[in-house]
């Protein structure tokens, strides 16, 4: 018996309503799929890529638990033509990936938008007052000016999560 994972779509740590309309998937659900895949019946796991990546939450854990379920049995990642980001976080925690020679794998990396709308908010006549408690709660609030302090914040969370990112890659594939 091999159990197929689908890891299809748009990641999300929890199935989102975006993803029932738009056909993504979640981490619990795969997490879900790879515990009922421990049964001793099931000889190897097969991660059936097709994925653009999507949010961060809950990957690094979902890559411990592919990379725990790898010493006792094979798991295979197929990328069907797309493997990227947080798609290609999970697969590189498989015991070996295969791809097509034209799959788009990869992208490798962590992103957060900051959204400034408050020159057109003030054309509008919309004023925004943000009421804080804690030092850096308010230094990054979309809508707002961003402060020098709240992209140094940002930038600060932006590389911890892609150190985590590439350490966990780089344990799944076994370099560095």
């Amino acid at each position: 018996t091999i159990a197929i994972v689908p890891v299809h779509g748009v990641i999300e740590q929890r199935r989102s309503v975006f993803g029932m309309l738009f056909g993504g998937t979640s981490v619990t659900a795969i997490s879900g799929m790879l515990r009922q895949a421990e049964d001793e019946s099931v000889r190897a796991v097969v991660l059936d890529l097709a994925s653009p990546g999507g949010e961060v939450f809950a990957v690094s854990e979902l890559a411990h638990q592919i990379m725990a379920m790898r010493e006792k049995k094979p798991v295979v990642a197929i990328h069907n033509r797309f493997a990227a980001s947080a798609g290609y976080w999970i697969s590189s925690a498989a015991s070996e990936i295969v791809a097509p020679n034209d799959a788009m794998q990869g992208s490798i990396g962590v992103y957060k938008v900051h959204t400034d709308t408050s020159e057109a908010d003030a054309k509008a006549g919309i004023k925004r007052k943000v009421i804080a408690a804690g030092e850096f709660k308010a230094d990054a609030v979309d809508g707002a000016p961003l402060s020098d302090e709240g992209e140094k914040s940002a930038y600060e969370m932006v590389n911890h999560i892609f150190a985590i990112m590439k350490g966990d890659i780089a344990a799944g594939r076994r370099t560095t």
